[in-house]
């Protein structure tokens, strides 16, 4: 069964009813003068927004492509090609006081042999004398999240302990193994200053931080 468009579950609504939080359809008479008018509101400025997103997610489709083809542009000069996307790239106006970059970030999960790894180190910390607070501090590592995710900055910090025991490196071994890169997102970030001895400030296009 398809889900129906917001346009068509409208046109399912017969003229002078409103369907209201709980699904269920009021008279236009029987509502709220306030209500009608907090609605109103909520559909004006929804009408404006949309397309604003729209447009900047064009623009920042446009803005990396353009930037990728001049970075193609400057390899040819070297007759150099890559594949795949660009890593991170800095682009500065010739004055020094515009800046754009993309950075590129990589999300990582683990997959079925982080398990293995839990088992082996539970194993590790039954053969030796672990004072309680170490042993709890890295028995949390594992514990997953509202979305059923292990924390991957948890687990990858366990490797800076060093124990000299063939367990605790198969355990290691078998985190490593389980690596996962899920997504590799790339952000578009425009900075400028006033001068070249000035501190960047960032032009967010983000509403919650304007």
């Amino acid at each position: 069964m398809t889900d129906l468009t917001e346009e068509e579950i409208t046109a399912t609504i017969p003229p002078g009813w409103r369907e209201n939080a709980r699904g269920h359809l009021v008279r236009e008479s029987d509502i709220d003068e306030y209500d009608l008018m907090r609605d109103q509101l909520v559909d004006a400025l929804f009408a404006i927004a949309e397309p604003l997103r729209e447009n900047l997610r064009r623009f920042k489709s446009q803005a990396i492509g353009d930037i990728d083809a001049f970075v193609d542009l400057s390899l040819e000069r070297y007759d150099v090609h890559i594949g795949g996307r660009r890593g991170n790239i800095t682009l500065t106006s010739y004055d020094g006081r515009r800046r754009i970059e993309i950075d590129v970030s990589d999300r990582l999960e683990f997959d079925e042999r982080i398990h293995a790894a839990q088992e082996l180190i539970r194993e590790f910390f039954d053969g030796r004398d672990m004072d309680r607070e170490t042993r709890a501090v890295i028995d949390d590592v594992f514990q997953v999240d509202k979305k059923g995710k292990i924390s991957t900055d948890r687990v990858l910090g366990l490797r800076k302990h060093r124990f000299n025991d063939p367990l605790w490196e198969r355990a290691m071994d078998a985190i490593a193994d389980s690596i996962q890169h899920t997504i590799s997102t790339r952000y578009l970030r425009f900075s400028k200053r006033s001068d070249n001895n000035a501190k960047w400030i960032h032009l967010s296009m983000d509403l919650a931080k304007l």
